[in-house]
């Protein structure tokens, strides 16, 4: 077929001009509508006529195909039905705009952020799924197809509205935080006992709301790797799972104005790097809370944390390895923790807080060690409540301060049960009933233990310790060591005749038998026979305090004119306390 009409079938036979045939031209620019009759005879171009677009020497544009649809009124609607060697245009993040003429290939976004983009020109193009689990996560990582939809942290909070959780993917980043009420930050699928993400440098949190930081290791770099400061109210930071170090500053600062603010670590770890300086620093009003937290001295720190707060200092199920001092009339409540500063021999704990709770400052089931010096000073006007305590210290004064300690269930690795103290005053105070478990093993408790038991016996057959009339008697003995001990006694007298009274008792006198009164440590009985006879005197258990390792002996004494009298019996001893 051509533009002359002929047949496509016997090219030597002409079907006439307005035949309708396929006609095809090239002409070096894009058909228009003006285009409905051949310029070459002034004929209507037939419909289904191809316009081949010859290069255009001004645009370089070539090899276009136009198909002819239909001709109304003089007008050609002319269709394009190929491109040849169009630019392919991808969205690169930027405005979604076209490119006329072009194949253009945009990404998906959420708000304005990219989630799905394409990347390239020419003839390639690739699609980066950037959806993840929300629009907001941080890499570092430029490398398309590796990257989040942020490379830092403060973009991505800036970015991201209240309710939402910025997702931190594996790497270090080294940056400032300006932290925003109700926005979240969290490790991209790890957590902090095994940190893969590590933020060097401080985030701050002013504002009135809360944020929650999940599975992040935060670091210092020069200043507070933690610091809340200012006075809007109700402002509270969350930290969970997270790793605290505290490499060339103070890891925390807590100073608000504001009532109601808080910062908790929750089943946290943290670490000390250098003793240049403190772990934290607490003033104002705020509560500050180390729940399941491990604190690890890589360096041991000397120099004590602060809290001057109004609030509390709340530590339960935790391990401190720093001295704190408390002040101002906020309080410390402890449970179930220990406070560690044995390797560097200083105070674990100083309060001078003047508690302005009915609680007060308050340390239940916690171990102070303190290596060899003082483990516990409190303050003038300071009081604290210890209940099941251990205190650990070679220190023969564990206590110092003007303040109070009233104490329950207190041990301690020190030689006195009292230990000795300067000047504070030490008051033991009484259990709650049903405060102390009984032994449920079945093994005697051991030396020193409340329940040690110690007894000695001689039989009948043993043989028994022959008397003499008017003379006080060894029967046997015991050796008890410092405390207090409820001992009892039995003495069996056999053979007496013509005899008058009989004496027991117990002492730590060999040669004496105290005052024979009922409910003291002797006992008498009066008795006349003309025959041999057998008597036995009990002796009702009588407590004792011990102040020193002592000897008692069960005694007896037998007036008799006849016979050949003897005695035994039994001594024992129970540690109360």
């Amino acid at each position: 077929m051509n533009s002359a009409g002929l047949s496509p079938n016997n090219p030597l036979k002409y079907l006439g001009p307005n035949v309708n045939l396929v006609t095809c031209v090239s002409i070096a620019r894009e058909p228009t509508g003006a285009d409905y009759r051949q310029p070459q005879t002034g004929k209507l171009y037939p419909i289904g006529s191809e316009w081949i677009v010859a290069k255009n020497p001004t645009t370089g544009t070539q090899g276009d195909i136009w198909f002819l649809r239909k001709i109304v009124a003089n007008v050609a609607y002319w269709v394009q039905i190929s491109l040849v060697d169009n630019t392919l245009t991808a969205d690169t993040g930027g405005p979604l705009s076209s490119v006329a003429n072009n194949f253009n290939i945009f990404g998906q976004q959420a708000g304005s952020i990219p989630v799905v983009d394409t990347i390239g020109s020419g003839n390639t193009i690739s699609i980066e799924d950037r959806t993840s689990t929300t629009a907001y996560v941080v890499d570092s990582s430029n490398t398309a197809g590796l990257r989040g939809t942020f490379t830092t942290i403060q973009s991505a909070i800036t970015a991201a509205p209240a309710g939402s959780t910025v997702f931190i993917r594996s790497g270090t980043y080294t940056e400032n935080v300006t932290l925003k009420a109700g926005v979240n930050l969290a490790a991209y699928g790890n957590s902090g006992f095994t940190p893969s993400v590590t933020i060097i440098g401080k985030l701050s949190h002013t504002t009135t709301g809360v944020v929650t930081i999940s599975g992040i290791k935060l670091q210092t770099n020069g200043d507070y790797a933690i610091s809340m400061t200012g006075s809007a109210i109700d402002t509270s930071l969350f930290l969970n799972e997270c790793n605290l170090v505290a490499d060339n500053f103070a890891a925390l600062q807590m100073s608000t104005s504001g009532a109601g603010s808080s910062i908790r670590l929750v089943n946290c770890w943290g670490r000390t790097n250098t003793n240049a300086t403190n772990f934290f620093v607490a003033s104002g009003v705020g509560n500050l809370t180390f729940w399941n937290v491990n604190i690890l001295d890589a360096t041991p720190q000397t120099i004590a944390s602060t809290f001057a707060s109004t609030g509390q200092l709340l530590v339960k199920y935790s391990i401190i390895r720093f001295p704190i001092t408390t002040s101002s009339t906020g309080r410390i409540s402890g449970t179930d923790s220990e406070f560690n500063t044995f390797a560097t021999n200083t105070t674990p704990l100083i309060v001078n807080a003047i508690s302005g709770s009915t609680l007060g400052n308050y340390i239940r089931g916690c171990i102070l060690l303190a290596g060899n010096t003082t483990a516990l000073t409190v303050g003038a006007g300071s009081t604290v409540n210890m209940l099941d305590c251990t205190v650990i210290t070679t220190s023969a004064t564990p206590f110092s301060g003007t303040g109070t300690i009233n104490q329950a269930g207190t041990s301690y690795s020190t030689t006195n049960a009292i230990p000795s103290s300067t000047t504070v005053t030490l008051a033991r105070k009484a259990f709650d009933p049903g405060a102390l478990w009984g032994n449920w093993s079945g093994v005697a408790p051991a030396a020193g233990y409340v329940g040690e038991y110690i007894s000695s016996f001689v039989p009948f057959d043993g043989p028994p310790v022959n008397l003499t009339s008017n003379v006080v008697t060894v029967v046997t003995s015991i050796s008890l060591t410092a405390g207090t001990w409820d001992v009892s006694g039995i003495v069996q007298f056999s053979g007496i005749s013509d005899g008058t009274y009989q004496v027991a008792g117990f002492g730590t006198s060999n040669t004496v038998i105290g005052n024979a009164s009922y409910g003291s440590n002797a006992i008498s009985a009066a008795y006349v026979d003309t025959g041999p006879a057998d008597i036995g005197l009990s002796i009702p258990s009588f407590r004792t305090n011990v102040p020193s390792s002592s000897t008692f002996y069960l005694k007896a004494q037998a007036d008799f004119t006849a016979g050949t009298p003897n005695a035994y019996g039994r001594i024992s001893a129970t540690r109360v306390c």
